[in-house]
């Protein structure tokens, strides 16, 4: 499993820390682990060691790289190949 992310405009809310948890039935959460994302303002990948099956996907923001209250993102793309 990949996931890709695209933050909206370099420095302003970007994400800096997330956590990624996926679930089947939206009431049990797994966590799949916690990334650092760089402050670009262009896609950034990240690979998991397994490949699974879930319904849910659900990104956690722990910090923004402008250190505010508020967070922004784009896009964000789940994908299996």
């Amino acid at each position: 499993l990949r996931n890709s992310f695209l933050s909206k405009v370099k420095f302003s809310k970007a994400l800096e820390r997330i956590e990624i948890t996926i679930s089947n039935e939206n009431s049990t959460w797994e966590s799949l682990g916690s990334f650092q994302l760089e402050n670009l303002a262009k896609g950034q990948d990240f690979e998991f060691e397994e490949k699974t099956t879930f319904r849910y996907l659900k990104c956690i923001v722990n910090s923004s790289q402008d250190q505010s209250d508020f967070a922004a993102l784009a896009e964000l793309q789940p994908f299996s190949f």
